[in-house]
């Protein structure tokens, strides 16, 4: 039997009409998007609640009829009856625009040392007048359901997000676009002692003790990771089969804004309403149009007085409302300008970029990877270089001093495709190794590789790579200088019988070659990203900006961040980051795992750590808990223990790191070629140990830091394998 084809619902959320705080942009703003997914070809379901406020101020109710109201009765039905009604596969959208509050930080909840507190969103109550919460547990219980259920759930939430966000106001500051209202309400315990937590209500109305849901909003992370170190913020609980886009930061204000001749609406909306227009499809990837919105958001020549970045998080590479295409590129970095109409990139030194690297710009709607797309990317694009490399972000100039068009603007994107100024990689290779003429020639053929081949035996340099053979010589081995020169986990491949006819011969050996290459193309990369460290950072340079501490759970010993750590499997390791400065930090968190693999633990960008500030539920720190453990994949080869590093990069702005992450070293070769990859990363001071400097250094824009952890895990106590 076929399966109906994939459907789309979408629910859209707007209230204006609030007794104390009226806002003014938030139905304008699902009206808006639902004209524009109207007007879109394919077929979707759009149901929309609106409070609009009344003709009659004395009516003490919104003007529409009350099964339209965003009470949180109906929000909280629709949502069920939406989750009953799709089957696994299906698309779905929810908007919320309206009124957010900060709830105070919750005791006992999953990671109780949040540095920010618990959002509500503030919905109304059966007589359309009251406040009534809907907490972001809920929201997320709910959601959950329809992950579990294998929906693709996207969530937009234009409003206060974590911690006590505020949707602000300053109608006295200039800006091409003004400022209007506010999008935030004060925490009302009144209000919160009315608006009980959903299984609560339901324990209630069932007449069934309130015990029975202790777990109601428990829920198992089945996602395949060669490590579980994954956090996510205290309220969401499986991001991995959804997306929220939030309106900012947990220490920002989320603005209303006057668009000119269009009233009033929500700064995320507006700009997130503008890139799909842009775009003209629903089927773009999710994080491509968030970078887009946040390079509007940063083009400070639009909104100077807008201090606010959205946040993503979740799977990040689901599509907005459709299917998504194969292939979609990676390595995109958006571009944007600066007030003097210079043309910048949102990367710079601490994501590997220098003077000199060269960069395809293209249009958002180009960044698709397939043969098509290729096409279009190349009729699109231009040519540009590295001018001035900065710490955050960057200045590009035209190849050979051409101009850059005046359109190449917020809304495209830069993806590197040469860098002339990469410092060779040397890599040893015994002079007696099988197919040695084949790996040579797949090296030279490689004009932009900066690996170099050394014949000789022995490690060239601390954390280089070797190639061999094992005992047998009947596979290739990739060996790991820094590991006692044992094979890496993730490479196998045949050496080429020799007895096979000249032809066959060679050409399993340019296979076996081109795997080789990649594979070193890969950890190469991922010894570099491990080596990124900012070589200003001093102790004496604004020192006490931040504090890392890592010691494992219940032995109340904090440890020494520069020594390894060493812990045992299934033990968890507690990570305390604390702002000691007068400034908000962000805090870009990376598991550098055993299996070569490069990966963000939050499932958004970054941490926020707000200064420590009681006033605003601030607590000025964050303690992330971190389970260890030993691959499987490792395990199954006899090795009982591995090395993992947390690298953390400390910047004083918002920035992304998206671009450093990798695959493991298997998934890496077995998807595409790895070589590509190389290029995106330079090489850092050489082979040296990263820094961990806890001074924060001032750039051309931003300043940062960075701190390695080294982890030892093993699955025998008080095991040692040496340095």
């Amino acid at each position: 039997m076929e399966r109906p084809p994939l459907r789309r619902f979408v629910l859209l959320i707007g209230i204006n009409y609030y007794i104390d705080k009226p806002l003014r942009g938030c139905v304008s703003d699902v009206h808006t998007l639902r004209r524009h997914l109207e007007s879109r070809p394919m077929a979707m379901s759009i149901e929309v609640m609106t409070a609009s406020e009344p003709s009659d101020p004395a009516m003490r109710r919104p003007q529409e009829d009350a099964q339209q109201w965003p009470t949180r009765d109906n929000v909280v039905a629709r949502l069920e009856a939406l989750t009953a009604a799709a089957q696994a596969g299906d698309f779905v959208y929810v908007h919320y625009s309206g009124h957010g509050t900060s709830l105070g930080l919750v005791p006992g909840s999953r990671h109780p040392h949040k540095s920010t507190a618990d959002l509500s969103l503030d919905l109304l109550g059966p007589d359309g007048a009251s406040v009534c919460y809907l907490r972001g547990r809920d929201l997320a219980g709910l959601l959950d359901k329809m992950v579990s259920k294998g929906l693709r759930v996207t969530l937009t939430l234009d409003c206060c997000f974590s911690g006590s966000i505020l949707r602000g106001d300053n109608d006295n500051e200039a800006a091409e676009l003004p400022l209007a209202g506010e999008r935030f309400l004060p925490y009302d315990v009144k209000v919160d002692a009315a608006s009980l937590p959903l299984h609560l209500e339901a324990a209630l109305k069932n007449k069934t003790d309130v015990n029975d849901d202790a777990n109601a909003n428990a829920s198992t992370d089945t996602r395949d990771e060669p490590r579980d170190a994954s956090l996510l913020p205290n309220w969401l609980i499986n991001p991995g089969g959804y997306a929220i886009l939030a309106a900012c930061g947990p220490h920002e204000t989320a603005r209303e804004i006057e668009v000119d001749g269009h009233g009033h609406a929500g700064a995320l909306s507006h700009f997130l309403m503008r890139t799909l227009s842009r775009l003209g499809t629903v089927d773009a990837r999710l994080i491509d149009i968030y970078q887009s919105v946040c390079s509007r958001f940063a083009d400070r020549s639009w909104l100077p007085s807008v201090k606010q970045t959205p946040m993503l998080y979740g799977n990040k590479d689901l599509s907005f409302l459709g299917v998504l295409r194969p292939g979609l590129d990676a390595t995109a970095i958006p571009v944007f300008r600066s007030p003097a109409a210079q043309l910048m990139l949102r990367a710079g030194r601490a994501h590997g970029l220098i003077d000199g690297d060269r960069l395809d710009l293209y249009p958002l709607a180009t960044t698709a990877a397939e043969p098509a797309a290729d096409a279009r990317r190349r009729r699109a694009a231009v040519r540009a270089h590295v001018a001035d490399s900065g710490d955050l972000v960057s200045t590009l100039q035209g190849v050979g001093g051409r101009r850059i068009p005046d359109a190449v603007s917020i809304g495209w994107s830069a993806r590197l495709v040469d860098r002339p100024s990469l410092q060779a990689v040397p890599i040893s290779v015994a002079p007696d190794l099988p197919g040695l003429r084949q790996l040579l020639l797949a090296v030279a053929s490689e004009a932009r590789s900066p690996i170099v081949l050394r014949l000789g035996a022995g490690p060239l340099s601390p954390g280089s790579f070797s190639i061999g053979t094992n005992a047998a010589c009947t596979g290739y081995e990739i060996r790991d200088d820094s590991d006692a020169g044992r094979p890496v986990a993730g490479f196998s491949a045949p050496v080429p019988p020799a007895d096979r006819g000249e032809q066959k011969e060679g050409a399993a050996a340019a296979a076996a070659a081109r795997l080789l290459l990649d594979a070193l193309a890969h950890l190469t990369r991922f010894r570099q990203v491990e080596a990124i460290a900012n070589p200003r950072a001093s102790p004496s340079y604004l020192d006490g900006a931040f504090t890392v501490r890592v010691q494992s759970m219940g032995d109340g010993a904090w440890q020494d961040v520069g020594s390894r750590i060493e812990t045992t499997c299934g033990s968890v390791l507690e990570v305390e980051l604390r702002n000691d400065g007068r400034v908000p930090l962000y805090f870009h968190i990376y598991n550098m795992g055993p299996l070569w693999q490069v990966r963000s633990i939050f499932d958004g960008d970054y941490e926020t750590i707000p200064p420590r500030d009681e006033t605003r539920a601030f607590s000025g720190r964050e303690t992330l808990e971190l389970d260890t453990c030993v691959p499987q994949q490792l395990l199954a080869t006899g090795r009982t223990w591995c090395d993992d590093t947390i690298k953390i990069f400390i910047t004083d702005e918002p920035t992304s790191f998206a671009v450093l992450a990798m695959d493991t070293l298997s998934d890496a070769l077995s998807s595409k070629s790895a070589l590509a990859d190389l290029l995106q990363l330079a090489i850092f001071d050489g082979w040296g140990e990263a820094g961990d400097g806890r001074a924060l250094t001032r750039g051309s824009a931003g300043r940062w830091a960075t701190v390695n952890i080294r982890v030892r895990t093993s699955c025998i106590p008080n095991f040692s394998s040496g340095p």
